[in-house]
């Protein structure tokens, strides 16, 4: 093995034991045992947000889990591509 091989390796080890470190401080598997409250509907339509819907039928609303309303999904306005940011929260 290389010396630049070598290198490149032992940086990659480097950054996933920080990000792993940096994750561990954010992120509680204990604490994500239990439902957040789509598909229940605890959270409200309202609540829900988008950064777009291809049309009425794949709003924000119809993101839930199991849920056959609408299109039965969230579907964005248009293509996405690497660039575009589209979100659900």
């Amino acid at each position: 093995m290389g010396t630049g091989t070598l290198s490149s390796l032992l940086l990659l080890l480097l950054l996933v034991t920080i990000g792993d470190a940096d994750m561990k401080g954010h992120f509680d598997p204990a604490k994500c045992r239990y439902a957040l409250g789509m598909q229940d509907r605890t959270i409200p339509d309202s609540d829900i947000s988008v950064s777009s819907s291809w049309s009425d039928s794949t709003a924000a609303r119809h993101s839930r889990l199991e849920s056959s309303d609408g299109d039965g999904a969230w579907c964005p306005a248009g293509p996405v591509f690497p660039k575009e940011e589209e979100y659900l929260q």
